[in-house]
């Protein structure tokens, strides 16, 4: 399968609401003879939006059923006047199946955003300065080079594979970053237990697309203070582009449900929305992504179309990534099973892991097996209590649009034998999903 089309099917299964994505799927099946496929992605479109013609008129090309003839224009009586008279059709007037093929044959239109992709500047420039092109009096605010990719990363293969459709192939590709500029422009938000490699995420993500990362928190502000910063990190990010902006835990901004979103804490999150509606035309070289361990904090606002309109649930760590997360934490004791270890720690976070190596070392100079599973059954995985407490805000929201990930993983929650103490549930890492 060409790279093109197997990235235009991952983007679709992301957003499933996205009509003008799946009728360019639609297209690049039918060129490449994949018609029972074209089919069923056309039949979706159409759910979506019954009445519109172009899946409609696609549709019937792909099932073989004649497109009805242009109406006859009525002729006009004989004692009308010229002006009332009804033009003729003209011989040249397209039908509407020739209509729709031009006119999803044709490059979709870039909005106007006062200049091209060549007017990015190019990290790999040689002529570039290193220096960051931060505020002079705000070091805080200079955006980092990163040299790790999401293949430095063992493991959290679903993790990698959802951003790669949400975000990454549609920067690396040229039809798919017109089709997300028109369609989708917002970004992505990471929540999940904490110590689970939500920023870390943020910051691969930064190197697969050769830019900077620059990473804020609002945690500490006062209301009045984050409006002025969230001007302040957007204007760092504008002139230190391409950058990633991680906004790590956003749910200090506001009070989705403190009941203080009137007044200064609804001015933050108002600030944050505006900047965030700009889109490609004012956030050119941007790409956003948040983080937070508690997203029913979370203000919805922040969570509509063209805002944090992705969200990737980012679970404690899959066997393979407690693998890699051990060999960092043990490569001082050979003595230790690895491979036993990570099957029978599920559930615990990149975190956990760490402070029970750092408490088995404590106790002993050679530390074993025995030792490290001794450690982790005295502290229960962190993950449970935010576990438990998601199941409890899930339950009281009344929109089941929000964080349906999060819902289909709770849902699939079942017994689990793998390990002391962890929690039920299946071992994925990652769960994606858009407003439905």
């Amino acid at each position: 399968m060409q790279p093109l089309l197997a990235s235009l099917l991952a983007a679709a299964e992301s957003a499933p609401t996205d009509v003008t994505l799946r009728l360019h799927l639609v297209d690049l099946l039918r060129e490449h003879g994949e018609t029972t496929e074209a089919i069923r992605h056309c039949g979706a479109a159409l759910s979506v939006d019954p009445l519109a013609e172009a899946p409609r008129v696609m549709m019937r090309e792909l099932l073989g059923v004649p497109t009805p003839p242009p109406a006859t224009p009525s002729t006009a009586p004989a004692s009308a006047s010229p002006a009332q008279a009804t033009p003729p059709a003209s011989p040249t007037q397209s039908s509407g199946a020739a209509q729709a093929a031009a006119a999803y044959g044709a490059p979709l239109p870039l909005p106007d955003a006062g200049g091209t992709d060549d007017a990015l500047p190019d990290p790999r420039d040689p002529t570039r300065s290193e220096q960051p092109e931060g505020p002079e009096e705000r070091e805080d605010l200079w955006a980092e080079r990163v040299n790790v990719t999401l293949a430095d990363i063992g493991g959290m293969d679903i993790a990698k594979e959802r951003l790669e459709a949400a975000v990454l192939a549609p920067m690396r590709n040229p039809e798919l970053r017109r089709l997300y500029r028109q369609s989708r422009t917002g970004g992505v938000l990471l929540y999940g237990p904490p110590g689970c490699g939500k920023t870390f995420l943020a910051r691969a993500t930064a190197g697969e697309l050769d830019a900077r990362f620059l990473s804020v928190t609002f945690d500490g502000l006062s209301h009045e203070e984050q409006v002025d910063e969230i001007a302040a990190v957007f204007q760092a990010a504008r002139d230190q582009a391409p950058v990633v902006l991680c906004l790590v835990g956003i749910e200090f901004l506001g009070g989705a449900r403190s009941g203080e979103r009137r007044g200064a804490a609804g001015r933050s999150v108002n600030a944050l929305a505006a900047e965030l509606d700009k889109g490609p035309e004012g956030n050119l070289g941007i790409t956003v992504m948040g983080t937070t361990n508690a997203p029913w904090e979370v203000d919805p606002i922040l969570r509509r179309p063209g805002r944090l309109e992705q969200s990737l649930l980012v679970l404690p760590p899959d066997r393979t990534t407690r693998e890699v997360v051990l060999h960092q934490q043990l490569g001082e004791h050979p003595e230790v099973d690895i491979a036993q270890v990570a099957r029978r720690s599920r559930g615990y976070s990149g975190r956990d892991l760490a402070a029970a190596v750092r408490l088995a070392e404590m106790r002993t100079d050679t530390v074993t097996t025995q030792d490290v599973l001794a450690a982790l059954a005295e502290q229960p995985p962190s993950a449970q209590e935010w576990l438990d407490t998601a199941s409890r805000e899930t339950a009281v929201v009344a929109d089941h649009t929000s964080y349906v990930g999060l819902r289909e993983y709770l849902a699939a929650r079942r017994g689990d034998p793998g390990g002391p103490g962890a929690p039920a549930g299946p071992d994925h890492g990652a769960w994606m999903s858009s407003p439905r």
